[in-house]
């Protein structure tokens, strides 16, 4: 399975991760490494009620990240799953792991979160 939960010895690889994301054109401006440190730290082994992290991997290797963030929507209903951020290593785009993380997130999800939402 290319989608597993973070484990803490995934801690330098996703940080690493993380820092060349934040410094990428994807996003408005950086943030230091240290926020998405602490929020790891909730993120490992399967993370809490309020945070997951998953990491992508491709033949092995560590391939990108995705972050979950979980709320409540009266509007909707029941809980809400919002992807955070999703990060596929530039070596590893065109092998259709993308679309790896959002079928594992639909198929977790599907009958517990009212709403998934891309933030």
């Amino acid at each position: 399975m290319p989608v597993r939960d973070f484990t803490q010895t995934d801690r330098d690889t996703v940080l690493a991760m993380v820092d060349t994301f934040y410094h990428s054109p994807a996003v408005d401006h950086p943030i230091p490494v240290e926020n998405f440190g602490n929020a790891f730290d909730d993120m490992g082994d399967g993370g809490t009620a309020y945070l997951r992290g998953l990491m992508v991997e491709h033949e092995g290797k560590p391939a990108g990240f995705c972050s979950l963030a979980f709320t409540y929507s009266t509007e909707a209903g029941g809980p809400v799953v919002l992807v955070e951020e999703v990060f596929i290593l530039p070596e590893f785009r065109g092998h259709g792991l993308g679309e790896e993380v959002f079928t594992f997130i639909k198929n977790a999800y599907r009958g517990k979160a009212a709403r998934l939402r891309l933030e």
